[in-house]
């Protein structure tokens, strides 16, 4: 029976206990029945969301904020990133069970103030750069924190149709969404607003969010208004989320939650009015479309989302917001989008595709010791794109991946045995299955054949499941997955175990 964890007050912990003893601390945790613990902590706010009662939110936030068990979690959340070995702007980073320990006694609530983000750039798509903010060490450990307190809420209160940075559902949920209205959609012509919102992340009103989010109002300001250091400068954010932090992913699906009911009740089909379009609303952060069957439905969805985003200090940008028919064809989430009489047609997008041979490129210009280690580095990419596009349309196009990658690593062998010959090398790294090209092989290592992708199981999201309260649901549907979505799967907790980059693709 798991036992609840209690840690001895910090001051105390400080003066009487020894590295070795914080380290033994932090390796006794029943890391199983801290997460246990802490989800059924969750469970309670998500009934308390969905009862409304704010009071009863905010206790029970309260006393999750202030659990060990809450505190030892976020700690060990943070130490399992990727980013745990980038220091913020007081350098420190934490390495060892003892400095975990030592962590996780020190998430005190009581006058915290948050450090500035330390502030870069990496470049984007467009050419453009991207500003990302990384916080100190104990500022990710208590967002975090108040992340699981916030959580619950945003998952029960989300929009039906969110399928960005939410529990259990993902991209290809969205693709499904969009699938199933186009193929229910009895109308001829179908319009797509294809919105683009101006500096989403940077741009939330921090009022709106300090009158609106069900959290800690002084945790909140902080983390708003804690402001940024570059080239040694300090410079204040009045304005947005911050750009990298844990917890602007879910305020800023907060901030969009509302847009789909307020559409639908605008425009959807109701009983006293069956001759109305119908509209479908899709989002993935704040990458959203509209579909509807009348064009002058999606104006009016502009003006609408226009007057919606204007309270929270966001609008729509002019240039990048377009209104199109489907038959002409849509980018969304990296894939392509038709429909027309010939029926619906779903590939990845030309940017998907041209990412994903400038990574490949990228990987094969490396240094490899080995055949096989060249194999473990290509596969989790091959396999990470395939599992994000298996369930559209890719038959030609994983054919000349998979050639276009022989035809390159065969220089490569080249270049590796230059006293054998071609025929010779064929020979020895490829095998021949039937009706699949030539599959690369090293001693137990085989290259993962993009064209050997079948569709995955059929996916149908239920929109009104919450993470929370119906995880049973939700975690047995995980368990149908089949083996390339479970490899898939496996690949990323084990990138996460050991906090390096993940070459499995979430997000093309």
């Amino acid at each position: 029976m798991f036992q609840r964890i209690r840690f001895p007050h910090q001051i105390v912990a400080d003066k009487v206990y020894s590295k070795e003893d914080l380290a033994a601390m932090w390796n006794a945790v029943d890391w199983a029945g801290v997460r246990e613990e802490v989800f059924l902590q969750q469970c309670r706010i998500a009934r308390a969301a969905l009862s409304g009662d704010r009071s009863e939110i905010a206790k029970l936030q309260d006393e999750l904020v202030n659990a060990d068990e809450a505190k030892a979690l976020a700690v060990w959340e943070v130490v399992h990133r990727k980013s745990r070995n980038t220091p913020g702007v007081d350098g420190e980073v934490w390495e060892t069970p003892a400095h975990f320990m030592s962590a996780a006694l020190h998430l005190e609530n009581t006058g915290y103030e948050s450090l500035p983000l330390l502030r870069f750039f990496i470049p984007k798509e467009s050419g453009k750069m991207r500003p990302i903010g990384i916080s100190t060490m104990h500022d990710r450990a208590m967002q975090m924190l108040y992340t699981f307190a916030l959580q619950p809420v945003a998952e029960t209160w989300g929009d039906s149709h969110s399928f960005g940075y939410r529990l259990y559902r993902s991209a290809r949920d969205a693709c499904a969404a969009i699938r199933t209205f186009l193929a229910d959609e009895p109308a001829d012509e179908v319009w797509v607003l294809d919105a683009d919102i101006t500096g989403c992340f940077d741009n939330i009103r921090h009022d709106w969010l300090v009158k609106n989010i069900p959290v800690s109002r002084n945790f909140l300001r902080q983390v708003l208004t804690s402001g940024y250091i570059y080239n040694g400068e300090f410079s204040p954010t009045p304005r947005g989320v911050p750009q990298g932090g844990i917890i602007s992913p879910v305020l800023a699906n907060m901030t969009l939650d509302g847009l789909e009911p307020r559409l639908t009740k605008a425009f959807g089909k109701s009983e006293k009015t069956e001759k109305s379009p119908g509209i479908r609303f899709i989002r993935y952060a704040d990458d959203f479309i509209v579909l509807t069957s009348s064009r002058s439905v999606a104006e009016e969805a502009w003006d609408e989302i226009a007057a919606f985003l204007k309270p929270r200090g966001l609008h729509l940008s002019e240039e990048k917001t377009r209104i199109v028919p489907v038959r002409d064809g849509f980018s969304f989430l990296h894939w392509r989008f038709r429909k027309d009489r010939a029926g619906i047609s779903i590939r990845p997008s030309d940017g998907s595709v041209h990412h994903f041979r400038e990574m490949l490129d990228e990987t094969l210009a490396g240094t490899f010791a080995t055949p096989e280690e060249l194999v473990a580095r290509l596969n989790p990419l091959l396999r990470g794109y395939a599992f994000y596009h298996r369930d559209v349309e890719t038959g030609d196009l994983f054919l000349s991946m998979d050639e276009d990658i022989r035809r390159k690593i065969c220089r490569l062998l080249a270049g590796w045995y230059s006293k054998e010959n071609q025929k010779s090398l064929e020979e020895r790294f490829f095998l021949h299955p039937p009706d699949n090209p030539p599959q690369f092989h090293a001693g137990s290592q085989t290259l993962y054949l993009l064209s050997s992708t079948v569709p995955g199981p059929p996916r149908t999201p239920v929109p009104g499941l919450n993470a929370f309260l119906d995880r049973d649901i939700l975690t047995r549907c995980d368990e149908e997955y089949d083996p390339l979505d479970r490899m898939v799967l496996e690949e990323q907790l084990r990138s996460r175990e050991t906090g390096r980059k993940s070459r499995v693709p979430e997000y093309w």
